[in-house]
């Protein structure tokens, strides 16, 4: 289970990107921190629609969370049900 700190629509300031939590998952042991990743602070460029981290890896990247009720990117959820899918299927993973 995720902690309670993170939750959807928080911006958080990571290693080379600015994140936005769109969707958190639990999968048994495994909970997967869906984001849309953005190049600067005002969300204005996309770097990636869809990015499944682990718990692990999210918590390693991530800097500072700088605000909470931002929208993820416009194809997220066209990123993140293709991934599920594949997923769902074994045929997807997680950073």
């Amino acid at each position: 289970m995720a902690p309670e700190r993170y939750t959807v629509g928080q911006l958080w300031e990571a290693t080379d990107n600015w994140l936005v939590i769109g969707k958190i998952d639990t999968f048994d042991a495994v909970t997967v921190i869906s984001v849309s990743a953005f190049k600067d602070k005002e969300m204005a460029s996309r770097a990636a629609a869809h990015l499944p981290f682990s718990l692990a890896t999210f918590e390693r990247s991530i800097r500072k969370m700088h605000g909470t009720g931002n929208a993820v990117a416009d194809s997220f959820e066209d990123g993140y049900h293709m991934w599920r899918d594949a997923f769902d299927a074994g045929k997807a993973g997680v950073w």
